[in-house]
């Protein structure tokens, strides 16, 4: 188990690093702090938005 600010250094340094550039931005990171290449199922964009309309209609259907 590792200290709760261990949970911020990623983000900290994907926002704060003088090391990155604007051509940086939407660069995957993995803890802690280095870049990272993401699973290639977290990528597929058509099952993203068969997701995004299935949470969409639970949230309806709960009346949020």
């Amino acid at each position: 188990m590792y200290p709760a600010p261990m949970g911020a250094i990623t983000g900290l340094y994907a926002a704060t690093s003088p090391e990155l550039k604007q051509g940086d931005s939407g660069r995957y990171f993995i803890p802690w702090a280095r870049a990272g290449t993401p699973d290639k199922g977290t990528q597929d964009l058509d099952l993203a938005l068969k997701l995004w309309d299935f949470l969409e209609e639970d949230v309806k259907r709960k009346g949020f």
